[in-house]
């Protein structure tokens, strides 16, 4: 944002200022100017002591105090700045100039909401063809979340320049925060014209190209902004996840310590960083253990001492005001799992006011369905850590639940203010999120059997599973056993690519070398295009591409469908799926997994063990390897298993969305009654 002069008094005629001047009741045009000039040519100091000067000089006169309060401004003193330009107001109330500075400070000193009462009266004001409030506004709009004030506001400033480069770069950000990606692209595009060598454009191009899998493009364009400035985080982070999900993890790991380096406190990075850690191989569950509560000290200890009492009533029995904080309330895996158990709580457990917080600036079908799922919904992505644990206090919030651990747009910075009297993380991270404010986590003794618990800094809330799967409704029926008809055994993993690690990859290529019959139907890219990685890796191995069958998943239909050609499905490792597994158990097809070390490793176990398929969990490297081609050869137990498997899904607490509920509410009663009665 940029300060702009201060403007003279709007008197009619320059003659006028003359006999003013020559009255010494205000100062000459050459001062004027003279001190304009300090500040056109980022001099701010010697304004400020020009603007000290005159007012000593002209006491009376309001040009003084325009000089000092820009002055100031132009060197972040945002606070001061904002106490000149009120002494100021009464006298220039009909100046868009000082207008629009004088939004700026309060915008500047985070009276944003504030700020656009005043920027709304400089466009009201301002020339036709000046864009500067419009573009001011527009950006205050989008700190405050009103994304589409923020588009009209600013396609009125375009329409005063439509090559303006930082116009087009934010109205850009604005349509790619709303999913609209091509829109944003072409904005992006006018920006480059006059900014090609501006970081945050070239970051930002990357991004919207990447979510258009557009992949080729959005690396180039990273490696641009890095080229541009090697240590600008946001893009460091956002390659990492474009890495990241090509399956080059140690890489992406390496681009966000690069990012930590450059910004200790980029909680992005460090969150982001946690997650990644869960799909390396040969990570222990200890090392786990001790980033996460390394990401505590750095980013949750500071804020202990600023937690405040709570004010809510310790009344074990009464109704309970419990708060969701997700940014995943939209077409994303979750809505297989939560909206299920949502609406058996909202219909058996009146007592419990559920809230939603959503965490994110898009929406779309899915959003409008969680919508009824709630008695109070809030959209909170554009609040602070604080501004937000704030609102959360003055909702008089009983219960928080956390629904993406150290996944994207987290809100932990906002948790570890402890705004609620119990706070509880769920189902959006298979982890500890190690912090100490964050009082418990939902889980069941087969996802979290004894050994692991001490990697928790949290006191585990047990239900008989973690959250019921919802199966799609419109699910094909199970179809025959492939490989009986064919003669052509079918393993499968349609895991995404980050999940896939070298080690699965060899697990798998001893498979397919022990079993020539069978074949590995794997899942291409986005863009339709196999993962070069994969080729590579499958060829290290021994595996031609000919023994590999790469399908294009462009929707969960299309995911079931695929069934019919699967016999088998093999698990990923070291972090398992969960999402694609649990459609695969309602096709008929079971996963065969191998357990591992730490909780994401788990969660194949934690599948089998819930639908009594034990004779699918290898415990050892070999047993894994041996299992699969011996059911390559035979394939009759999986044809006898096949058509039960819905059977066994439904008779499990995975199909049971009911009891998960209602083991939910029970256990979300105890933990009000156990903080209830500390504070006796």
């Amino acid at each position: 944002m940029s300060i702009e002069k201060p403007s003279s008094l709007n008197i009619t005629t320059r003659n006028h200022q003359r006999r003013l001047a020559s009255l010494r009741i205000q100062p000459s045009l050459d001062e004027q100017d003279a001190a304009i000039e300090w500040i056109a040519s980022e001099q701010y100091s010697q304004a400020e002591k020009e603007a000290h000067r005159l007012l000593q000089k002209y006491p009376r006169h309001v040009f003084g105090l325009k000089l000092l309060a820009a002055a100031i401004a132009g060197q972040e003193r945002w606070t001061e700045a904002l106490e000149v330009y009120r002494r100021a107001f009464s006298a220039c109330e009909g100046d868009w100039q000082f207008l629009n500075n004088y939004a700026n400070a309060l915008k500047m000193s985070g009276y944003v909401a504030e700020s656009v009462k005043y920027y709304r009266r400089a466009c009201v004001l301002v020339p036709a063809k000046t864009l500067d409030p419009h573009y001011n506004l527009g950006l205050a709009y989008i700190q405050l979340g009103d994304l589409k004030n923020a588009e009209l506001t600013i396609l009125a400033a375009l329409n005063v320049d439509a090559m303006h480069p930082m116009g087009n770069l934010n109205l850009g950000n604005v349509y790619n925060m709303q999913g609209r990606h091509a829109a944003a692209e072409l904005h992006y595009r006018a920006a480059l014209h006059g900014m090609e060598d501006n970081v945050k454009l070239q970051n930002n191009l990357a991004l919207c190209l990447r979510r258009q899998n557009r992949y080729a493009e959005a690396e180039k364009h990273y490696r641009r902004a890095l080229e541009i400035d090697p240590h600008y985080v946001a893009a460091l982070s956002n390659f990492s996840e474009f890495m990241a999900l090509h399956g080059f993890m140690h890489e992406s790991m390496m681009l966000l310590r690069e990012a930590l380096s450059t910004d200790p406190q980029h909680v992005e990075s460090f969150s982001n960083l946690l997650f990644t850690l869960g799909h390396v191989d040969g990570i222990t569950r200890e090392q786990m253990f001790a980033e996460h509560l390394a990401f505590a000290a750095r980013f949750e200890h500071p804020l202990l001492a600023s937690q405040l009492p709570h004010a809510n009533v310790p009344d074990p029995d009464r109704p309970l005001r419990v708060g969701f904080v997700s940014a995943d309330l939209r077409n994303h895996p979750v809505v297989r799992y939560l909206p299920w158990v949502l609406e058996h709580l909202q219909r058996q457990h009146p007592e419990l006011c559920l809230i939603a917080y959503y965490n994110y600036t898009s929406r779309d079908a899915e959003t409008e369905l969680y919508q009824g799922l709630f008695q109070e919904w809030n959209d909170v992505a554009h609040l602070s850590a604080e501004a937000f644990a704030h609102k959360v206090r003055l909702d008089r919030i009983d219960i928080l639940i956390d629904l993406n651990g150290h996944s994207g747009s987290h809100r932990l910075l906002s948790f570890a203010r402890k705004p609620a009297p119990v706070q509880v993380s769920w189902m959006g991270y298979v982890g500890t999120t190690g912090m100490k404010s964050m009082d418990y986590f939902i889980a069941d003794p087969v996802l979290v059997p004894e050994e692991p618990r001490a990697q928790f800094t949290e006191e585990l809330m047990m239900l008989p599973a973690t959250t019921a799967f919802q199966p799609c409704t419109d699910a094909p029926d199970v179809a025959p056993q492939p490989a009986l008809a064919s003669g052509v055994f079918t393993f499968a993993c349609l895991a995404r690519m980050n999940k896939i690690s070298p080690r699965a990859v060899a697990l798998w290529s001893r498979i397919l070398l022990a079993a020539p019959h069978a074949r590995l139907m794997l899942a291409t890219m986005a863009d339709g295009e196999p993962p070069k990685p994969l080729l590579a890796w499958f060829a290290a191995e021994g595996i031609g591409a000919e023994r590999l069958h790469f399908v294009h998943m462009h929707s969960v239909m299309r995911i079931l469908e695929l069934h019919r050609e699967i016999d088998l499905v093999l698990d990923t490792v070291p972090y398992n799926g969960s999402t694609s597994s649990s459609h695969s158990l309602w096709m008929g097809v079971p996963t065969l997994t191998l357990t591992g070390d730490t909780i994401p490793g788990r969660m194949g176990t934690t599948l089998n063990l819930h639908t009594g398929l034990e004779e699918f969990i290898a415990s050892s490297e070999e047993e894994f390897v041996c299992s699969a081609v011996q059911h390559a050869f035979d394939a009759r137990r999986l044809a006898e298993l096949r058509p039960t498997m819905r059977e066994r899904f439904l008779a499990s607490p995975l199909g049971q969305p009911e009891v998960v509920a209602n083991a939910l509410a029970a256990a979300l009663r105890k933990a009000w009654a156990k903080w209830c009665a500390a504070q006796e």
